[in-house]
């Protein structure tokens, strides 16, 4: 960072990289507040970067916005971190990423059930099950099965929530 972003070519994107794995590994280290200003600095630099042409700097910034996002939600400001995952989900559909946009929809239907907004919980992972269904990953499936099965238990519904769950463990076991 001292030497500048004219320092060698690919200097600009390496610097929002560090920045990126600098917030990723405080929050994985548990210093969800502290990570927050770093991951906003990588998603910017690699904004700009994206602006200039560079598509990988366009998937990086979304990345460094979902890592801000599960920063949020550790530290409990709900509203925060579904307002970003729907902005991640909507920029991976404009990029024609269906994975991320799936992964983004099973973080955004966690939120949601933590929020208590049951049904738009089960309707999240409902629609990230379906899109790792047509890429072929049933073990993504599975997971998406067992975090249905946890909104309905949330939910207090039960039987439901048993059928979910018994649908995960017949993929695990198949798919093992």
């Amino acid at each position: 960072q001292n030497a500048g972003e004219q320092a060698y070519q690919g200097a600009p994107y390496n610097t929002a990289m560090a920045f990126a794995h600098l917030g990723r590994a405080l929050g994985m280290g548990g210093a969800n507040d502290e990570a927050i200003e770093p991951l906003i600095e990588a998603e910017r630099r690699f904004t700009t970067l994206a602006q200039v042409g560079n598509e990988l700097a366009l998937r990086m910034a979304s990345v460094a916005k979902k890592d801000r996002a599960d920063c949020l939600t550790y530290l409990g400001r709900l509203d925060e971190a579904a307002e970003l995952y729907e902005q991640t989900i909507e920029a991976a559909v404009d990029r024609d990423d269906p994975r991320s946009a799936a992964v983004n929809r099973g973080q955004l239907g966690t939120v949601r059930m933590l929020q208590g907004r049951y049904d738009e919980a089960r309707q999240a992972w409902k629609d990230a099950k379906e899109t790792f269904e047509s890429l072929g990953e049933p073990q993504s499936v599975a997971v998406c099965w067992h975090q249905i099965g946890m909104v309905y238990k949330n939910a207090g519904e039960y039987a439901s929530s048993e059928h979910a769950y018994q649908e995960s463990l017949r993929l695990k076991r198949l798919y093992s």
